[in-house]
């Protein structure tokens, strides 16, 4: 089993292994910790609302990369799910086992 999936990743390296490093990148970009301190003078007027307008957890520029990182994260796990499964066809298919 090794020793196909070894042959595998040596005839298919053009293609799995951008994949692995775009994935990889995705990840990181994803679970990286961004600032979230807003103080009052750096929050535009725009960005003020509600009654708290200085908790940093109530601001839309907030809400928003929250969300956005939220997504961020779901499209990483899609990918990954892809490439495992991207990665179970070629072994099956290479050593004629179905391991599914």
């Amino acid at each position: 089993m090794l020793r196909s999936l070894a042959i595998i990743l040596h005839h298919y390296r053009v293609i799995i292994i951008p994949i692995i490093i775009h994935i990889t990148n995705d990840i990181t970009y994803a679970t990286a910790t961004t600032p979230t301190t807003t103080t009052k003078h750096r929050q535009a007027p725009h960005m003020i609302s509600g009654p708290y307008p200085f908790i940093p957890a109530l601001s839309p520029a907030l809400l928003i990369r929250k969300r956005r990182d939220r997504k961020m994260k779901q499209e990483v796990f899609i990918k990954l799910l892809l490439l495992l499964s991207l990665s179970l066809l070629l072994l099956q298919n290479s050593s004629q086992v179905n391991y599914l």
